[in-house]
C-alpha cells in the first residue's frame, strides 16, 4: 500500500479534529460569555467536554464491573 494513502488519512483526520475543537471552544466561550462564567470555571467546562468519551467509557465500565480492558 503506498505511503501516501495512509498520511493523507492521518492529515484530513487531524484537521477535522483541529476544526471541532475549534468549534467547541468557540462555542463554549460564546455561551461563557452569555452566562458570565469566570476563565477558570470555562476551562474547567472545556476540559470536561474533550474528555467526555473517555469519561463516558470508564463510568460505563464501572457499572457494568468490567475489570479488564
Amino acid at each position: 500500500m503506498p505511503v501516501a494513502v495512509p498520511v493523507l488519512a492521518f492529515v484530513a483526520g487531524a484537521g477535522l479534529s483541529l476544526g471541532t475543537s475549534y468549534v467547541l471552544v468557540t462555542r463554549l466561550e460564546r455561551i461563557g460569555g452569555r452566562l458570565g462564567l469566570s476563565e477558570a470555571l470555562l476551562g474547567m467546562v472545556a476540559a470536561l467536554a474533550a474528555d467526555a468519551p473517555e469519561i463516558t467509557s470508564a463510568v460505563t465500565a464501572l457499572a457494568t464491573h468490567q475489570q479488564k480492558r
